[in-house]
């Protein structure tokens, strides 16, 4: 069934308030659930994720995006088999259209090995693995190979050493992983070249949460700041600022 109830939601209008300021969760959903997806931009509220679960309170069955206005801009619902993973994903616009729908397939083990979008394009994304570990993700687009990840680790771990990617069959670009202890992760990401192009720095807690990323530019500036704030190990709030230190976009996750 869908639960076109959703569009009945109704909305308060907000500016900028802390979790404990929120108006309450709707639904049925077990502790800790996130409930509302609020967003900021420039300091200004910006508009809400809906999430809804199933009658054990823990399965996500649908999603609804409004505007800061409190206009529906689409939804989501999820679907699984009968083993409860993940098997599709349809996504409907403001008019209730679907538009989208993502398909998931898994191997005997439960692990995933194809995702494949329809309706509005033909894409498939396979996973191939050797031994239980991922070696590769091929892209296909109507059938057609366009893209391909082969990724390397290093010797008698699996421990990713680096990801090589092609467009097209020529290599596009290389990204190494390097890890300093075990709370700072260094992604750097060359062209096909071998000349440096960006890279990413993520930073994690004592529980193996990231707490901090940083991207940096091909000139080694910081060109965005993502800090993650949690509560009792769940994620209560994203903010986001570009390089000057302003911030732009907060995500601010309201739970039952």
């Amino acid at each position: 069934m869908r639960y076109w109830f959703l569009n009945l939601v109704s909305f308060i209008v907000l500016t900028s308030c802390s979790v404990d300021d929120l108006p309450g969760c709707e639904g049925t959903g077990n502790p800790y659930e996130i409930c509302r997806e609020y967003q900021y931009v420039n300091g200004n509220y910006n508009g809400v994720n809906n999430y809804f679960y199933d009658d054990s309170g823990s399965v996500l069955i649908s999603k609804s995006t409004f505007s800061a206005s409190g206009r529906k801009q689409g939804s989501s619902f999820y679907n699984y088999n009968s083993l409860g993973m993940l098997s599709s994903v349809e996504y409907f616009n403001s008019l209730s259209k679907l538009v989208r729908m993502i398909s998931y397939k898994y191997n005997v083990d439960g692990v995933l090995i194809e995702e494949s979008n329809s309706i509005d394009f033909n894409q498939t994304k396979k996973n191939n693995y050797i031994n239980g570990v991922l070696c590769s993700v091929l892209y296909s687009e109507n059938g057609i190979l366009t893209a391909k990840d082969s990724l390397e680790y290093f010797s008698n771990t699996t421990d990713l050493y680096r990801t090589l990617k092609y467009e097209n069959g020529i290599l596009s670009s290389v990204v190494y992983n390097e890890w300093f202890g075990s709370d700072l992760l260094k992604e750097t990401t060359f062209d096909g070249t071998g000349v440096k192009m960006s890279s990413l720095v993520s930073r994690y807690d004592n529980s193996g949460l990231v707490f901090e990323k940083v991207f940096y530019t091909q000139g080694a500036n910081v060109k965005i700041k993502e800090f993650y704030v949690y509560s009792e190990n769940k994620l209560m709030e994203i903010i986001k600022e570009d390089g000057q230190g302003n911030v732009f976009e907060r995500l601010v996750y309201q739970r039952f």
